[in-house]
């Protein structure tokens, strides 16, 4: 038992009122016996419970984990998946720009020369209708637009020109320059005009 004079709990000498106040030597050895008083040992049914406890957290844990697992490699076959599909789009963008190209020298040439420069002209188409075949091959599809509602998802409007009793507001009436479609992805908008 551990006896513990009144100074000891207080530093220095005390007043008579802090005496007064201050706990008895009885009342200090029995503070003392119930902090050394040691906490009961947990029973067996209360250790099996608590490892019980702790192996389903660690179950539920598992599980959570494994589930996350498996959505990632969910993700990543879908995304490399995605991947392979449209690998070639970029390709198919590049080629765009030379079609347009050749669709262009096409127009630049008068109607009066186009006999005398058959040969060109034949060139030229043939080489327009190889490279619109090998594009379509990959899953280009060109947007027909004229006509249609405008749906900013698809189309870019240029410019706009009044709506009359012909062309209601919102409807494409002219395409300055042809929109595709790479399988289900939008490869270039069409650029167009709208009425408002």
């Amino acid at each position: 038992m551990v006896k513990l004079k009144k100074e000891a709990l207080y530093e220095g000498p005390m007043s008579e009122q802090e005496e007064d106040t201050a706990p008895t030597d009885e009342e200090v050895e029995i503070a003392s016996e119930e902090e050394s008083e040691e906490v009961p040992k947990p029973t067996m049914e209360e250790l099996l419970a608590l490892a019980e406890a702790k192996a389903e957290a660690a179950e539920k844990e598992i599980s959570y984990r494994d589930a996350e697992i498996q959505n990632i490699q969910r993700r990543m076959a879908k995304e490399k998946s995605e991947l392979i599909q449209y690998s070639s789009m970029n390709l198919s963008r590049r080629f765009l720009s030379v079609l347009d190209d050749v669709d262009r020298a096409l127009k630049a040439i008068p109607e009066d020369m186009v006999e005398q420069n058959a040969s060109v002209v034949e060139g030229l188409t043939l080489m327009r209708d190889r490279i619109w075949s090998e594009l379509e091959g990959v899953g280009v599809k060109s947007l027909d637009c004229k006509g249609k509602e405008f749906d900013p998802n698809l189309h870019e409007a240029l410019t706009t020109v009044p709506a009359d009793d012909d062309n209601p507001t919102g409807k494409i009436i002219d395409v300055i320059e042809e929109g595709y479609m790479f399988k289900e992805k939008l490869l270039r908008a069409a650029k167009v005009v709208v009425t408002s």
